[in-house]
Formats: C-alpha cells, structure tokens, sequence
C-alpha cells in the first residue's frame, strides 16, 4: 500500500485540529465559559433621548409614595363628617369612559 505525503499531512492536520478543540474546550470548562473564544463582542445599548427621559421620569415615580397620605386623610375625615358627597352621573361618564376605551383597545 502506497501512502502519500498529501494523505499524512491531511491526517496530521486533522489530528492537530482534534487537539487544539480538545485543548480549547478543556480551559473552557476550567474558565466556565461557553461558546467561542475569539472575536466576542460586547453587546452594547445605544438609547434615545426620549428612552432616557423615560427611564428618569421612571426614577421619578418610584420615588414617590404609593399612598398620598395627606389626601387619604382629608377622605376619611370628609366621610366621617358627612361632607363627602358622590356625584353619581360623573362615576357613571367614567364608568362608560374606561369601558369604551377597554373595547377600542
């Protein structure tokens, strides 16, 4: 049987591919990283000003209270007194409002 220097090195090539995927995947799983070590790129976020008004905006309201204490005081005190008084056609409008805009959405 003939052997030829093209067989060789297509097989040592093929064996030096083997090894270096062995040895890769060894400090891969030494490091605990996953996927290719070469060229990774940093993933980056670029945002627009509005975004930015947004996300402030955002830092805003969480800041603020979930209960305006103040305004809950002056209900209950209303209420207790008698000087709290419901206007029944506004609450209906809202009622028809909100469901309205529940069906167009």
């Amino acid at each position: 049987m003939k052997v030829h220097l093209d067989q060789v090195q297509n097989a040592l090539r093929t064996y030096a591919r083997q090894v270096q995927k062995e040895k890769v995947e060894a400090v891969r799983k030494k490091t605990g990283e996953t996927g290719p070590t070469q060229s990774r790129k940093k993933d980056e976020v670029s945002l627009s000003a509005r975004a930015v008004e947004v996300r402030e905006l955002q830092k805003v309201l969480e800041r603020l209270p979930d209960v305006r204490a103040e305004r809950v005081e002056t209900l209950k005190k209303a209420v207790a007194e008698g000087k709290y008084h419901v206007d029944e056609g506004k609450v209906a409008e809202k009622m028809l409002a909100r469901e309205l805009v529940d069906r167009v959405q």
